[in-house]
């Protein structure tokens, strides 16, 4: 059956390339199987001789579809504040403007729901405020930015303790402040430690915490005091203080 059909169509097709003539019109071999160059399924029977086409067509460029949505924006943004080119206004729209000041509106009207019918509802989780007992000495400072959970402040945690509740010895402090550093300030008599190496803000904190039980308990367990080693002092930045109104407590 090949050798037919390349038997036929080239009897249709080497005369036409001797002569010079283009062959786009006639039939080409894929696999065995002779189709149109123009992209035709059939091909022609054995029996019937290969007809030459009497006139060659131009073939039209069709874009693809994402070429005909960027010619269609781009005609759309040319045209876009053409007055030539709205439609006739009969008072049932409001403009441009109109919408965005329509818009706000909506935006007000979403959060006054919120406060007037939300908001009271959770009064009823609220607790009243405790002042801190006497035992718990450690302020733990964690930090949060909304719409960015990635953000590598997110799991920084500071503590802040007063090195005076701790209780230790004259010889203990020695040793817990030689270990501790330039983190103790001796003029507010305030540790501070922070992290940010763990993944998220709670491990930091447990990291700061077993740190601070390590420390203390290396100050209080160590047989040598090194009395004879002094204390470092360090260069404090002066931070202002700021008081809290007392007119604000409850």
């Amino acid at each position: 059956m090949n050798g037919i059909l390349i038997k036929n169509i080239s009897s249709a097709i080497l005369p036409r390339i001797s002569s010079g003539k283009s062959i786009l019109g006639g039939y080409f071999l894929s696999n065995g199987y002779a189709k149109k160059a123009s992209g035709g399924d059939k091909a022609p029977k054995a029996s019937e001789p290969v007809k030459e086409s009497e006139g060659k067509k131009e073939r039209k460029h069709f874009p693809t579809y994402g070429r005909k949505r960027r010619m269609q924006y781009e005609r759309n943004r040319e045209r876009a504040f053409d007055m030539n080119q709205l439609e006739e206004w009969k008072g049932d729209d409001h403009h441009i403007l109109g919408h965005w000041f329509l818009n706000s509106i909506r935006d007000v009207r979403k959060y006054v729901r919120k406060e007037k019918f939300e908001i009271p509802t959770l009064s009823e989780f609220s607790k009243p405020f405790a002042p801190p007992q006497a035992t718990q000495i450690l302020k733990f400072q964690t930090n949060r930015i909304h719409g960015k959970p990635d953000e590598p402040l997110n799991r920084r945690v500071t503590m802040t303790a007063k090195v005076s509740d701790f209780g230790l010895s004259a010889d203990d402090l020695h040793v817990f402040l030689l270990l501790v550093g330039p983190r103790y300030n001796p003029v507010t008599d305030m540790l501070t430690m922070s992290s940010d190496t763990e993944l998220t803000s709670k491990l930091n904190k447990k990291k700061i915490s077993d740190t601070l039980d390590a420390l203390l308990s290396e100050a209080k367990s160590s047989k040598e005091k090194y009395l004879d080693v002094p204390l470092m002092k360090y260069k404090i930045k002066a931070r202002p203080k700021l008081e809290f109104p007392k007119e604000w407590l409850p």
